[in-house]
Parts: C-alpha cells; structure tokens; sequence
C-alpha cells in the first residue's frame, strides 16, 4: 500500500500543465541551399498571469526570431518583435503571413523525419522545449 502511495504521488509530478500550451508546432521545408525557414504553432497561455517570451533559441540555427507584420503607407513590412506577451488564457496563432517565428542560420537542410528544437525563453526565467515538425506550406 505505502508503494502504491508513492508511486501515484511521483506518477502526478509528471502531470502539471507547462504555463504555455503549444498546439501543432511545424516549419517549413526549404529549397536545397535555403538556410532559414520560419516555424508556426498556436500558443495558449493556461495560467492566470500574463506570460512574456522574451527570446527563442535552437541549437540548430544561429538564430530564432519573432517576427510580424505593419503597414506602412502602401506597403506591409515584416518587423521583429522584442517579446510576446500572452494575456492569462489567451491564445495566439503563429501562421504564414502573420505573427510568425523566422529561424536563421540553419546549421543543416531540414528533413521531414528530424523536428528542429526551438526552446522559449519566459521573463520569469523559465523555458519551454518545443518540436517543430517539418513540411511543406501545404
């Protein structure tokens, strides 16, 4: 009985939420040659305070970006972000042509079959390992 205990007590550490759910994390397959791709996912905040990513990094890319998009004048420009805050419980889609994450320097072509590592980095100091899965944009 007292292993029974035990075991359920450790089996429910395993349990709690990360703050950040990451739903379908994927990026895009390039051309052979192409060493930058952007990365998508939708991004919900499960907790009660306001969640700030103030970075994203992988070790297979010399550097991760957030990067969205103004108009100006006539035009629509990409500009980098500094941070992302989320809102307790809001939820925020990264998608093409939109809010997106623009990784560059990739260290190898990507392949369908090997995720790419993205880890975000939270204002409160802790971080969250995400696999993006590589496809096409279709």
């Amino acid at each position: 009985m007292k292993y029974s205990i035990g075991f359920l007590l450790l089996a429910s550490l395993g349990l709690a939420a990360e703050p950040l759910a990451v739903d379908g994390p994927w990026v895009r397959l390039m051309p052979p040659g192409v060493n930058m791709t952007a990365a998508y996912m939708t991004l919900r905040n499960q907790g009660d305070s306001p969640l700030t990513i103030e970075a994203v990094r992988s070790p297979e890319a010399s550097s991760v970006m957030l990067h969205g998009y103004r108009q100006d004048g006539d035009k629509v420009r990409m500009t980098h972000l500094d941070s992302l805050t989320l809102a307790p419980h809001q939820t925020q889609v990264l998608e093409p042509g939109a809010l997106h994450l623009m990784v560059m320097g990739l260290s190898a072509p990507l392949a369908v079959d090997k995720p790419l590592t993205l880890t975000l980095y939270f204002s409160d100091g802790r971080t969250q390992d995400i696999l993006a899965r590589p496809r096409s944009s279709q």
